[in-house]
């Protein structure tokens, strides 16, 4: 198990992402979907 709290991400004095915190349990998939999804292909 991870613990993430109080997370927070300024991208050039905006802030992104503010104080959210959330727990990763084993065995489970966890992903997170904004206005911008960019997928990197190798």
């Amino acid at each position: 198990m991870s613990e993430v709290c109080n997370l927070s991400v300024n991208y050039r004095h905006t802030w992104a992402v503010e104080s959210v915190s959330f727990i990763l349990q084993p065995g489970q998939v966890t992903g997170f979907l904004g206005q911008t999804v960019r997928v990197k292909a190798p």
